[in-house]
């Protein structure tokens, strides 16, 4: 039987903790279609901390620059990340040939206010600043989000 002692109301460290390990616990690690190549690339805010966002881009990609998703994984802001959703998103990539990026965006309870949303926002730039790299045209740069996701996307676009 799965038994977990309580958590005092003031462990937020421990909360988010036992949150991570409660998920990958009981839902499988998703894999990238073996077509994606999935990489993460570090990012510095301009507040000192670094995030990561995740590309997920076909193997054999297009030649011309064309559009790219810049995507934020749900979980109501509180959990979630962009590994998760491996799976859907590469499949995504491989039935559009359009590269997705998602992004690592901080969480509460440990960040308040537009934190994510700054996020978010520093990775758009990075994505733009950074087109050539990935073959994109930087004026053809959706966003995409669910649930928590969506209001971060909001709040960047």
């Amino acid at each position: 039987m799965f038994k977990l002692e309580p958590l005092s109301l003031d462990d937020i460290e421990g909360s988010a903790r036992r949150r991570e390990a409660s998920m990958e616990a009981f839902i499988p690690k998703p894999v990238a279609h073996p077509g994606v190549e999935q990489t993460t690339h570090p990012i510095d805010t301009s507040d000192g901390h670094t995030i990561t966002v995740v590309s997920f881009r076909k193997r054999d990609s297009q030649s011309s620059p064309g559009p790219a998703l810049l995507h934020f994984h749900g979980g109501g802001m509180i959990m979630g990340s962009a590994e998760s959703g491996a799976k859907i998103l590469s499949e995504l990539v491989m039935e559009t040939s359009i590269p997705v990026f998602s992004v690592n965006y901080r969480l509460a309870p440990k960040v308040k206010g537009s934190i994510p949303a700054q996020d978010g926002y520093t990775a758009l730039t990075w994505l733009q600043k950074r087109a050539d790299e990935f073959n994109v045209d930087p004026a053809r740069i959706a966003l995409l989000g669910y649930s928590g996701g969506g209001g971060v996307a909001a709040g960047v676009g």
